[in-house]
């Protein structure tokens, strides 16, 4: 209730509530730093060209209103989030199925990239994937929009649910991150044994758990019926035509299902078995957290599509955040960090906070760098002029 009255209370005043959480205060903390510090931002301002000369960048930079030439003498960090909203490097370098869909920013353009590689900078193109991947939901709204729902562990996880392909099979654990169940669907359709995926529960799931872009109810909304976001089925035969898969296949899947989670078992894909799997589940739910049987009289679905949350290959980088050119040498002055620089994971997804940790760390390398540089700078500068007599 008091969440509730706050919120309320916010919109009042202002367009959006002010309590923040995760990476929303984490992100607002930081900004706050840097007004109090007096860091200038210019917003809806783009950097258009970044050149390099004699140990200082010329860089031009353009805005709505005008276009302005700058000179930055000790450096420059290339912190722009990565290309996952650049089609053209999307399509090189992430796979053919991973490439339609992304749930970042879409002002994470490439740019960053692309002024270290016209910098001579070395790309890392090697990442497995190239991203870490998130799978989505879909639902055209009234205005022609698409909405995307993040399906992190609000759904997959829980008792009672469970992801097919479109053989009609589970093809993985359905409770494991959301990096590794998306590697499991890239990995199907790599082999083109299936490009179509479905997350299946029952309308007692639905009320509990909620599905997708559908919040915990008793009744979803028409809306979501009849955009075909939400299929309902009487029977695993009927949801298996909805969905055009083999009924057979379905009818199978469910039962064996059923069978071992009311054994509290998942032979097939080992779902409750690890403790990142019962934490997402429901503790209430014995013996396994993460394993209920559906009701097959009450069925519904959802289509599963593969989206990155952000792109892992970048620019070459050494331990201090410095950007390498093609030959493995620092170029001098020029820095990358976030998406911008190729990340230390490789694409390897050890949990939360693998883009948003590194990030932060290589910040504080670069600027910690460039501040060791401008020192050593000002001293020799203090020693030269001491010898001309100048000091």
């Amino acid at each position: 209730m008091k969440l509730g009255l706050r919120y309320a209370a916010d919109r009042l005043s202002g367009r959006r509530g002010t309590r923040l959480v995760m990476g929303n205060a984490l992100v607002a903390q930081l900004f706050s730093s840097a007004l109090k510090s007096g860091v200038l931002f210019a917003f809806e301002t783009r950097v258009a060209q970044l050149s390099h000369d004699a140990g200082s960048f010329d860089v031009r930079v353009r805005s709505k209103q005008s276009e302005i030439a700058m000179r930055a003498r000790n450096g420059v960090i290339l912190a722009a989030g990565g290309f996952s909203g650049n089609t053209g490097l999307r399509e090189q370098w992430l796979p053919e199925h991973g490439a339609q869909r992304t749930v970042a920013h879409a002002g994470n353009d490439g740019g960053g990239i692309g002024l270290g590689m016209a910098l001579n900078a070395a790309v890392e193109v090697d990442h497995g994937s190239n991203a870490f991947w998130m799978p989505v939901s879909t639902l055209q709204r009234a205005d022609g929009s698409t909405a995307h729902f993040p399906h992190i562990a609000l759904d997959r996880a829980k008792p009672g649910s469970l992801a097919i392909d479109v053989s009609g099979r589970r093809f993985t654990n359905e409770a494991n991150s959301y990096h590794h169940f998306c590697e499991a669907m890239l990995a199907q359709m790599a082999d083109k044994s299936s490009n179509r995926f479905f997350l299946i529960a029952d309308m007692s799931f639905v009320r509990q758990y909620g599905i997708g872009l559908i919040r915990p109810t008793a009744r979803p909304a028409r809306r979501f019926t009849d955009s075909g976001y939400l299929l309902r089925a009487t029977s695993p035969q009927s949801l298996a035509e909805q969905l055009s898969v083999d009924s057979v296949a379905l009818e199978q899947t469910l039962i064996r299902y059923n069978e071992n989670a009311e054994r509290g078992v998942d032979p097939d894909f080992h779902r409750g078995e690890s403790a990142l799997n019962r934490h997402n589940g429901d503790a209430s739910t014995a013996p396994n957290p993460c394993l209920r049987a559906l009701d097959l009289d009450d069925l519904c679905a959802v289509e599963l599509t593969v989206a990155d949350l952000g792109t892992s290959a970048g620019l070459a980088t050494d331990d201090r955040a410095r950007v390498l050119d093609r030959s493995g040498l620092a170029i001098p002055g020029l820095y990358a960090c976030g998406n911008d620089m190729a990340s230390m994971m490789r694409g390897a997804y050890p949990g939360p906070g693998t883009t948003l940790g590194p990030g932060m760390t290589f910040a504080w390398r670069a600027v910690e760098d460039l501040s060791s540089s401008m020192t050593a700078s000002q001293c020799h500068g203090a020693r030269g002029s001491t010898t001309a007599g100048n000091l």
